[in-house]
């Protein structure tokens, strides 16, 4: 938006330029704890418990980081516009 872009087209530009980033630590994290998710052998109840909740964890904030927090930003600038809007109009003239 301070580059001069609209509302809509700000954040469509910046969940792109976020998007590779998110997904990149997230797929890495994800691989770096499936061993604990898929592990087998002694003790290997915890270690699927601890694994299986990390995974599935990281994978419902990958889709709400990429989805709704651009969304989010959108719906909570749009509300702000319109609660400028409404407050300049109510300001009484001197």
């Amino acid at each position: 938006m301070e580059e001069g872009f609209n509302l809509l087209d700000a954040t469509i530009e910046g969940a792109k330029i976020r998007f590779r980033p998110i997904i990149m630590t997230s797929f890495a994290f994800i691989a770096g704890t499936l061993p604990l998710a898929l592990s087998s052998g002694a003790g290997a109840n915890s270690r699927h418990i601890i694994g299986t909740t990390v995974v599935g964890g990281m994978v419902t904030l990958t889709l709400i980081g990429v989805v709704f927090v651009p969304l989010f930003f959108y719906l909570i600038m749009k509300g702000k516009e319109k609660f400028l809007l409404a407050f300049k109009s109510q300001k009484p003239k001197t």
